[in-house]
């Protein structure tokens, strides 16, 4: 991946959205934690920073929100504690690789949940 190719607007799973500015500037929506965050079921939206380093791609935001996420019945996973509002974080960092999916269609994606059982979080880009 190269830089260039990842400004833009990104879309995700459940409406999560990523905007990367050229520059550094990036806004997240409604976007999940990785890893074992993931299944703190919060989903964060704020502004903050880019950039790319050896092939990986770190978003670093400031939240102005985080919200619960919503569950259903299509919520993969293990369910969901009931979060604790005051435990969301303020801020957070993201870990971001890339890859070709579909068509040779770039994606950025990161992981989630347990290491034996992880899934992959996927974003591609708008348009």
């Amino acid at each position: 991946m190269k830089s260039g190719e990842l400004t833009g607007d990104w879309k995700g799973w459940r409406g999560s959205a990523l905007e990367l500015v050229s520059g550094g500037r990036a806004t997240v929506t409604k976007l999940d934690g990785q890893s074992w965050d993931f299944d703190d079921g919060w989903r964060m939206t704020g502004k903050g920073t880019w950039r790319h380093e050896q092939n990986i791609l770190v978003v670093s935001v400031k939240a102005n929100d985080v919200a619960e996420r919503p569950r259903s019945a299509d919520d993969p996973g293990v369910p969901l504690p009931s979060p604790n509002p005051e435990e969301f974080p303020k801020e957070y960092r993201w870990q971001f690789k890339a890859r070709h999916g579909e068509k040779g269609r770039l994606e950025i994606y990161f992981f989630t949940g347990d290491p034996d059982t992880r899934d992959a979080y996927v974003m591609w880009q708008a348009g």
